[in-house]
């Protein structure tokens, strides 16, 4: 397998296929997939009886509503993920198998498929079982603060020092498993969605893809983590001029808002959505291109390595 060569093809036909970068900028924006809400400190709502209905009538319906919104919004981006993801996939696929240019309605219509649920799917078979797992491992790598209880100078030192070390060591060993699991799932995706394979076919043949041709793969890997790092750096300084731009855009119309009507809501109100759009409009653009690129590579890859599979275990 020449690596360095899909990489040219990839940049090419993501080049080429302006197309992609919706479905990339799509996936920027949806990504993420968590919504964190921060605990603890000074700031920890206590919820008793009484507390909501000590809220203005007004406030309790729009408290309500943005929770109804949130709820949709959630839904809808995360049916967007992965009906991008699956349009992605097989627009590319067929771009290497066919020459077939991608469109943009094509690649809605071949996203809104049951691969995009297999899709959906297989992400949850993949991703329980990995945060449950890592959750114990960082439960293995805390064990130690349970001497602090002991009433016992050289416990506690020894507790602070054993669990720093299994703390690294609990560190590397995620990073291993996470990076692993994550280049296996590239595979069994692709499977899922380019081969309409069930999801335990799909877990097996990506699996025995993996094992046959480790070194590829794994070289791969590799290659496409050293572009990660590099993009990341590229991407500080026009994150930075991206961010100055969108605070220029939302500024300037938010102090004429607090000048004419004195009330900082009615400034937040006007800069603040002009401020992200002109921020997200320009990301979205460069990421998607960047997530295409990265589809793309794989998708090659997988198309270039799935004769082995077939040739340890045939299917059919």
């Amino acid at each position: 397998m020449d690596h360095v060569d899909i990489l040219r093809r990839s940049l090419r036909l993501t080049w080429e296929s302006k197309a992609l970068w919706l479905f990339g900028a799509i996936l920027f924006l949806t990504g993420g997939g968590s919504f964190n809400i921060p605990r603890g400190g000074h700031t920890q709502w206590r919820f008793r009886e009484g507390n909501l209905p000590s809220l203005p009538e007004g406030w309790q319906a729009l408290l309500l509503g943005a929770a109804c919104l949130i709820a949709i919004l959630v839904i809808i981006g995360l049916i967007l993920k992965y009906v991008a993801r699956t349009g992605l996939y097989r627009l590319i696929d067929e771009k290497l198998i066919y020459d077939r240019a991608p469109e943009v309605r094509r690649g809605f219509a071949l996203g809104w498929d049951h691969r995009a649920l297999r899709l959906f799917g297989i992400d949850l078979i993949i991703g329980v079982p990995l945060f449950l797992l890592a959750l114990f491992i960082i439960a293995i790598a805390l064990s130690p603060l349970l001497l602090l209880l002991i009433d016992n100078a050289g416990a506690r030192i020894f507790a602070i020092v054993l669990t720093v070390g299994l703390g690294l060591l609990a560190l590397l060993v995620l990073v291993i498993i996470g990076a692993l699991v994550g280049i296996w799932h590239q595979l069994v995706a692709r499977c899922a969605v380019l081969d309409d394979q069930s999801w335990s076919e799909s877990l097996r043949r990506g699996y025995a893809l993996f094992i046959a041709r480790w070194k590829d793969v794994l070289l791969m890997a590799l290659l496409m983590w050293g572009v990660a790092i590099g993009w990341g750096l590229v991407m500080i300084p026009v994150v930075i001029i991206v961010g100055l731009g969108a605070l220029a855009a939302g500024g300037a119309p938010a102090l004429l808002a607090m000048t004419l009507t004195g009330s900082r809501v009615a400034a937040w109100a006007v800069g603040l959505p002009i401020g992200l759009v002109t921020f997200l409009l320009p990301m979205a653009v460069i990421q998607g291109a960047y997530q295409a690129f990265h589809a793309t590579v794989w998708t090659i890859t997988y198309r270039e390595l799935a004769p082995a599979v077939d040739t340890i275990h045939p299917i059919g």
